[in-house]
């Protein structure tokens, strides 16, 4: 091996490591905005509700 083969090489393992922190990444943020998006929904059924329960 020489320098360009190690060079390439930590540049694959760099790759894959990079790769895996960014899907890491995105999947956190996926999660995190479905759980506001189900809060969200959660509140405007509440507010929808009670103001149906107004009009009555």
């Amino acid at each position: 091996m020489n320098k360009d083969d190690d060079f390439v090489g930590a540049y694959y393992n760099w790759k894959e490591e990079n790769d895996l922190i960014n899907q890491s990444i995105i999947n956190e943020v996926k999660r995190k905005t479905l759980k506001d998006g189900i809060q969200q929904g959660i509140q405007q059924g509440i507010q929808q509700a009670f103001k149906k329960i107004k009009k009555k």
